[in-house]
């Protein structure tokens, strides 16, 4: 229950931030504030996934090209933030299921939610894709 909640998962995203960002300083050196800010945004799931990669980065080039095959996190929040006003309430699980998916499929529910109802629909769409 604890980890579902908003400050369990802020408080998460902080370290893994942290944790990340001192990787990408220690590997790269100091990187620009624009594209920490980049990072700061991508959600723990795709932080994690970035401190395994930047051990193959050599230049901010590998960690700009690497952030831009991510979905922001701005377009995953507007998807969510369409869901909930089409659907209503939005079950935790089935949220983090959206950040997970990758920016084509992103693209494509963001299509198909116009034409839900019901969270069943998407429901059904996510075990399709």
């Amino acid at each position: 229950m604890m980890r579902g909640s908003v400050i369990y998962q802020d408080i998460l995203q902080q370290g893994i931030f942290s944790l990340t960002r001192r990787l990408i300083e220690r590997r790269l050196g100091k990187v620009e504030p624009a594209l920490i800010e980049r990072v700061r945004e991508l959600p723990p799931e795709q932080l994690e996934a970035l401190g395994v990669a930047i051990l193959d980065f050599s230049a901010t080039t590998d960690l700009t090209a690497w952030l831009d095959q991510q979905p922001r996190a701005g377009e995953v929040n507007l998807i969510i933030r369409q869901l909930k006003r089409r659907l209503g309430e939005v079950e935790p699980v089935l949220i983090e299921q959206v950040r997970r998916l990758p920016i084509v499929q992103l693209e494509a529910l963001a299509e198909a939610l116009l034409d839900f109802s019901e969270v069943s629909d998407l429901v059904d769409w996510l075990e399709q894709a």
